[in-house]
């Protein structure tokens, strides 16, 4: 009596799931900004022309028409779940929950008809329990009658609940060139403010300076330079910008002293 009132709840249980629910991947309309992208072919974002004048090197830094103006495009996706309810197992709850209800009274109404005697029984594990068949109909009464509640009040929640959309998260896709506005445009706006350069002869730096508020640049040149020196980015403000650490961006010849001869 007890495994069968047991597995009708479970049944019951089973029952109770009566919202259907379907997920989907929706697409979002799509992001788009305009951007700066440095030049395809490695070119410099900056340009310098630098004077030397009683060792010290002095000149403007500006930007390079060497960019591209372009609009950039992320699509976007969500993970969706529509939830509506299930009719038909809200109709299969309710007729298990008048089965379940009328099963459960009769029991509990005809509890005098069962024995009261109490017989024990051993599990394989050794256990002992005792009941009586009146004690198991009880139960069994009770279980029935507890799952009709049960099942009935779910097959009325589902009828008057109204479908939903739970939303999660949304993903993002790696940006794409979407459209070219300009080529060849001004690789930044303004003058080019806080960028560390350096002054190489070879691979070995010779001096190092910041551009002031309107990109001007002065290095203080060691008496021993000669030849050619190459202007290299050290550092960058820290802002979206197209510059990168370790570009070239312009280049000065220096000339030997010219030697005294004592007459």
């Amino acid at each position: 009596m007890r495994i069968t009132a047991l597995f009708v709840v479970l049944g019951g249980l089973a029952a109770l799931s009566c919202m259907e629910t379907v997920a989907s991947t929706e697409a979002l309309s799509p992001l788009s900004e305009t951007m700066l992208l440095r030049s395809p072919r490695g070119e410099a974002p900056l340009e310098a022309k630098l004077e030397l004048e009683d060792g010290v090197a002095r000149g403007h830094v500006e930007w390079a028409r060497t960019c591209r103006r372009v609009v950039l495009v992320r699509e976007r996706t969500q993970e969706v779940e529509r939830r509506k309810p299930s009719y038909p197992a809200a109709a299969m709850a309710g007729v298990i929950a008048v089965g379940a209800g009328a099963g459960g009274i009769t029991l509990l109404d005809n509890l005098d008809d069962f024995s009261s005697e109490v017989t024990c029984d051993t599990d394989h594990e050794g256990k002992e329990s005792c009941s009586s068949p009146r004690e198991d109909a009880a139960v069994g009464g009770v279980l029935l009658v507890g799952t009709a509640i049960a099942l009935a009040a779910a097959s009325v929640v589902t009828v008057a609940s109204k479908p939903m959309i739970v939303e999660g998260g949304v993903h993002m896709s790696d940006p794409r060139a979407s459209r070219v506005l300009a080529e060849n445009a001004p690789c930044g706006d303004g003058a080019v403010a806080g960028v560390g350069l350096s002054l190489y002869l070879a691979q070995e730096r010779v001096a190092a300076s910041v551009t002031d508020a309107n990109g001007d640049v002065a290095f203080s040149v060691p008496d021993w330079v000669s030849g050619p020196l190459t202007l290299v980015v050290d550092s960058v403000p820290p802002m979206p910008t197209t510059i990168l650490p370790g570009q070239a961006v312009g280049t000065v010849r220096i000339e030997p002293a010219p030697k005294t001869v004592p007459w």
